[in-house]
């Protein structure tokens, strides 16, 4: 089993602990905090594979179609974070079907993935439509 503070990269960004398939609590970082004069942009999550990712989750148009790409945003924070292998995000992913902790996972995980929506559009609401009633 993979241990959770072992796996941890040492440029971690802060955010929200999430309890994943093996029981430990992983962090998903949060949205970039807006920076102050002189600052860089935090966390490190401004690179285009992470704007394109929450772009694609507030464009999506359908229900299919926003969980797949909320999966897959979910799936980059997680490895912003964390050395990873494909196979152990499969594992830490993959939860038995009788678990109650799959469903509390799917509704963090949009929890989230809004969180990272609402920075998005806040940055640059050309790219959002309007998000109410969305799938």
């Amino acid at each position: 089993m993979l241990d959770e503070k072992n796996q941890r990269r040492p440029d971690a960004v802060l955010g929200r602990p999430i309890r994943l398939a093996d029981g430990q609590r992983w962090i998903f970082p949060d949205p970039p905090t807006r920076p102050g004069p002189g600052e860089d942009e935090t966390g490190g999550l401004r690179e285009s594979d992470y704007l394109a990712m929450v772009a694609e989750v507030a464009e999506s148009d359908s229900q299919p179609d926003r969980l797949r790409n909320e999966l897959a945003l979910m799936i980059h924070l997680l490895t912003r974070n964390y050395d990873l292998e494909p196979a152990d995000v499969k594992a830490l992913l993959r939860f038995p079907e009788d678990d109650p902790g799959h469903a509390e996972f799917r509704d963090v995980s949009r929890q989230v993935a809004a969180e990272h929506v609402r920075w998005y559009c806040g940055q640059d609401a050309s790219g959002c439509r309007d998000l109410q009633g969305r799938p």
